[in-house]
């Protein structure tokens, strides 16, 4: 069964997201020499497209006292490309500072020393991990206090791993008042800040789905011969046939496999969704009928509407107060199904009419030869006629 790419593709997001989880990394922590020892900030990197950063988050552990096991400040919903990264700091004056040029987010959460250890999560997992969480840094091989530690490896590890990282030394940024003149820069000293006007997309030209406006990659590039989900239970071998077509090959005999269904079919093996029964809804192809439905296992069939089956039977403008009762009188020479297909008009002073009616009735019924009024007030007419205007 063939289905259309844009179902295919909402299908597919929630894996999208979630298979980005492997996407982004540690790259840097950083305690500076500047007023309050700052800048304190961690560096996050992408080594994939990601279209959502809200999957991810990051936790603080102060003084070895154990991790908390949740995210401390959730990133917002931007987008980063591959190879790019992002800055999360304590504050935003003594990062640019020392920088030169702004952190992405700034939180309280990284708030820490350098012998704190930091937590990368996403979905609620903890994916990356610089320092032991239940370790106070001070004299540890990873304390940073003053310092910095980048990342070797530029792959997220859930355990702590010492040999992963490169370390500047305690203190080794002692004096400085900037990262460009400090003895010992932090060596990757970049920043990509999502912009207000990224756009998520496909970037590979050759690609069925290429956007040639997206300026960050989603990881939604697919090309003909890709494997992909048509959504039927009854094919296997599922890939695009064409850059539109998601089809595999029927692994059974579609049919209806009710046997009390009219449309049984002993042969089939897989139910293809097509049974019905006497009573059912159906379509019998004519606008003029209503409620269609099986009569039988040959015959779909509704009750016409009739057209011209209501007439005006009498207008009338009362002696009461305002001169109530205002109405009119509508009978019908025919059963109607649905009066929501009448509605009527008021032409005042000879003004000529709008050409649509003012006041369309509800979806109610009525038989044949019955009358309904339509009348301006309730009260009025009710005090003359002595029953309520329908």
């Amino acid at each position: 069964m063939k289905k259309l790419l844009f179902s295919f593709v909402l299908a597919l997001m929630p894996f999208l997201l979630h298979s980005q989880c492997g996407n982004l990394y540690i790259a840097g922590v950083i305690d500076g020499p500047l007023s309050g020892g700052t800048p304190k900030a961690i560096q996050l990197c992408a080594t994939s497209a990601i279209s959502d950063l809200s999957q991810y988050g990051v936790e603080s552990v102060t003084n070895g006292g154990g991790s908390g096991g949740a995210a401390e400040f959730t990133l917002p919903a931007d987008m980063l490309g591959a190879g790019e990264c992002i800055w999360i700091a304590s504050d935003s004056l003594g990062f640019n500072n020392y920088f030169g040029f702004d952190a992405c987010y700034t939180t309280g959460a990284l708030g820490v020393n350098g012998d704190d250890a930091l937590i990368l999560y996403c979905n609620g997992a903890a994916i990356d991990v610089f320092g032991d969480a239940n370790v106070d840094g001070t004299g540890q091989t990873w304390e940073y206090m003053d310092g910095w530690a980048t990342s070797n490896d530029m792959v997220a590890n859930p355990i702590f791993t010492d040999s992963e990282w490169t370390y500047s030394g305690i203190n080794a940024l002692d004096g400085a008042t900037d990262n460009t003149t400090a003895t010992t820069p932090y060596p990757n000293a970049t920043s990509n800040c999502p912009g207000a006007g990224a756009i998520s997309g496909c970037t590979t030209a050759t690609a069925c789905n290429y956007n040639a406006a997206a300026t960050v990659d989603d990881g939604s590039c697919y090309n003909v011969g890709d494997a992909c989900d048509d959504g039927d239970a009854t094919t296997t071998g599922d890939v695009y046939t064409d850059c539109a077509t998601c089809a595999g090959t029927v692994t059974g005999v579609p049919g209806c496999i009710d046997v009390n269904a009219c449309n049984y079919d002993a042969t089939a093996t897989v139910d293809d969704g097509s049974c019905f029964s006497v009573g059912d809804a159906c379509d019998d192809g004519d606008a003029g009928t209503v409620g269609d439905v099986y009569t039988d296992c040959a015959t779909c069939a509704g009750t016409a509407v009739g057209p011209c089956s209501m007439y005006i039977a009498g207008v009338i403008d009362g002696p009461l107060s305002g001169g109530t009762p205002k109405a009119i009188q509508l009978c019908a020479t025919a059963d109607i199904a649905d009066l929501s297909q009448y509605g009527v008009e008021s032409v005042t002073n000879g003004g000529g009419s709008g050409g649509a009616a003012e006041f369309t009735l509800p979806a109610d019924m009525l038989g044949t030869g019955e009358c309904i009024w339509i009348a301006s007030d309730s009260l009025g007419f009710n005090n003359y006629f002595g029953f309520d205007a329908c």
